[in-house]
């Protein structure tokens, strides 16, 4: 069976972004509490590839360092649902660039059509997108 469904995620400690990619190309997204992204992710077949953003702690982190914990406890509810998830740390998929650069180069990367099917738009879900491009390598001179 070929596998053309791709789940990303940007998980988050209250609200949740999550992308999905339907024979490579962005299909559609949600941001919001774990109820409404938990029925989102329900309605994707389970063998979809799924991957997660997993939260890294920094020597230089800012904020609470229990933020950390909470986000690391919803990567784990998260990932459960999909039998073919892949953790990713934020620096294997866009290193150190700035959000705002960043998030113009997902965006840049996105077809018209794609841009028109985000019903969300904001950082979280750009970086839910960015995860998936990143994975089909659709993502060039994140570094």
């Amino acid at each position: 069976m070929m596998n053309n469904y791709i789940v990303s995620i940007d998980p988050g400690v209250k609200r949740t972004a999550a992308a999905l990619f339907k024979d490579y190309s962005f299909y559609s997204c949600v941001y919001g509490e774990y109820d409404r992204v938990m029925l989102f992710l329900k309605s994707i077949p389970e063998y979809a590839h799924c991957i997660i953003e997993y939260p890294r702690i920094y020597q230089r982190s800012v904020g609470d360092p229990n933020d950390i914990r909470d986000l690391a406890y919803s990567v784990g509810k998260y990932s459960t649902i999909f039998t073919n998830t892949r953790l990713v740390e934020p620096r294997e998929w866009k290193g150190q660039v700035p959000k705002k650069i960043h998030n113009a180069r997902v965006l840049a990367a996105m077809t018209g059509e794609e841009k028109a099917r985000m019903t969300y738009k904001n950082h979280n879900v750009i970086d839910a997108i960015g995860i998936g491009l990143w994975f089909m390598r659709r993502m060039k001179n994140v570094y």
